[in-house]
């Protein structure tokens, strides 16, 4: 059985990659765009498009650890289980 010092750990490791997610997902957005665009020779259109769906896979990761947050109850550990 876990105990809950545990799970509210492991909350606090998976928030704290939101960072990181989001700078990673804009970085390789970035750098696939950048690739696209010296194969086929469009500069600055797939660096443009692939950045803005960077950004974007790093926003729905966002929301979706925000609406899991919300939908977990919490547990406060002052009260008795």
């Amino acid at each position: 059985m876990a105990r809950p010092e545990d799970n509210r750990f492991r909350q606090y490791l998976q928030y704290s990659t939101i960072g990181l997610e989001m700078g990673l997902s804009a970085a390789i957005g970035l750098g696939i765009g950048i690739a696209l665009d010296r194969w086929l020779d469009t500069r600055p259109w797939f660096l443009i498009v692939c950045l803005i769906f960077g950004f974007a896979a790093g926003f729905r990761r966002l929301f979706g650890l925000a609406r899991n947050y919300k939908q977990k109850p919490t547990q406060n550990s002052d009260e008795p289980s």
